[in-house]
């Protein structure tokens, strides 16, 4: 059996085990492949002492997410409206989205995995 640590504390500890994304794989990859660790193929969980804390990350994460899209496709908006040279206004205002976008992921915490034949609310009362 894997060991299970949790992702707010680090502590091994069981709960139920988050969504492995492509932010967590990108970070796998950069590990097994750029830092040349050695895989641990530990279980990455949410222990129930962390649970609200978790939630609060994830919520914060999300909000600054949207936040950031809005206001890099505003700023694009406005600067394409405004500039002469289009073209050059549009790849600009492309990039600080994806620039913001990336920043959203300063905040990143990953969506939990739930089974199938369980629903989310009772995911969240474990």
């Amino acid at each position: 059996m894997r060991e299970s640590f949790c992702i707010v504390c680090g502590k091994k500890k069981d709960g139920p085990e988050i969504k492995e994304d492509n932010v967590i794989r990108a970070i796998r990859w950069f590990n097994r492949n750029i830092r040349r660790t050695p895989e641990h193929h530990n279980r990455i969980v949410v222990c129930g002492e962390c649970y609200e804390k978790y939630k609060k990350q994830r919520k914060k994460y999300l909000s600054r997410q949207r936040i950031y899209l809005v206001l890099g496709t505003l700023f694009a908006i406005f600067a394409v409206i405004v500039s002469v040279n289009k073209i050059a206004a549009l790849l600009s205002g492309i990039g600080l989205v994806i620039v913001l976008f990336l920043f959203s992921l300063l905040s990143y915490m990953p969506d939990l995995k739930y089974d199938q034949g369980r629903g989310k609310e009772k995911a969240e009362k474990k």
